[in-house]
């Protein structure tokens, strides 16, 4: 909990400096829909550290050792290594992907209008600034989405199943991790561009976060996570948005 509230607050907070940045009139604001999906999953961790640990889900091995001073089951650095290559191959897969997507389907690139406000040229507390920003939304997402989502959806999918003291099934898995992917997904879509529509902007909202990339990197760090645990998970989140 206290990591994903740091998280959460160091990535408003330099937000808010970034959007300084900026020139005037520029459309930049912290999303209040980011604070409260926060604030919602982070009071969930609790709860999630019980159904994980009776689901025997991955869970933080790292960081449970290290909190409870116990051996470490394998080193940091083989963690950063690993996440730094998965990261990139990630990045190679989301780009080729995206290409050969819309070039099948050139009705799904965005047509935004042309934004003509000046923007001033980044400067290095603007550089900065996104660095932290990406360290920390990188642990606080993991722990938000994948930790907690995944075993809460694990959860109730054997709650409906009627086997909800038993470990959940590789296709279980799969479904619950496919779940937290939308959610994932949903939550980098931009809400007010839809819902100002009326009811066909809901369904368009709905929809368009299927192929948000978002979702599709979440189904990949949820697979990540579950095979490697939540610190590989981390690291390749945090250097996938550093590239």
């Amino acid at each position: 909990m206290i990591l994903a509230g740091l998280g959460t607050l160091v990535s408003v907070g330099f937000d808010f400096i970034r959007m300084r940045q900026f020139a005037p009139g520029t459309d930049l604001s912290v999303s209040v829909e980011f604070i409260i999906i926060s604030a919602v999953l982070i009071a969930l961790i609790p709860v999630a550290v019980k159904i994980n640990h009776k689901l025997d889900l991955p869970g933080g091995p790292l960081i449970t050792a290290t909190l409870g001073r116990e051996p470490q089951p394998y080193r940091w650095r083989d963690v950063v290594l690993g996440g730094v290559l998965w990261a990139v191959i990630l990045m190679i897969i989301a780009l080729v992907g995206t290409g050969l997507f819309l070039y099948f389907f050139p009705s799904f690139i965005p047509k935004h209008p042309i934004n003509k406000t000046p923007i001033v040229k980044p400067s290095e507390l603007w550089l900065l600034c996104g660095v932290v920003i990406a360290a920390s939304a990188g642990v606080q997402e993991e722990i938000l989405f994948r930790f907690v989502l995944i075993g809460l959806f694990s959860r109730t999918l054997m709650t409906i199943k009627g086997n909800a003291e038993q470990r959940p099934s590789r296709g279980l898995l799969w479904l619950a991790t496919i779940m937290q992917a939308y959610c994932f997904g949903m939550a980098h879509v931009r809400p007010d561009f839809y819902l100002a529509r009326g009811i066909a902007g809901v369904g368009e909202f709905a929809i368009h976060a299927l192929i948000q990339p978002q979702t599709w990197t979440g189904i990949f760090l949820g697979w990540l996570y579950l095979s490697r645990g939540l610190e590989t998970a981390m690291v390749t989140h945090i250097f996938l948005d550093l590239l």
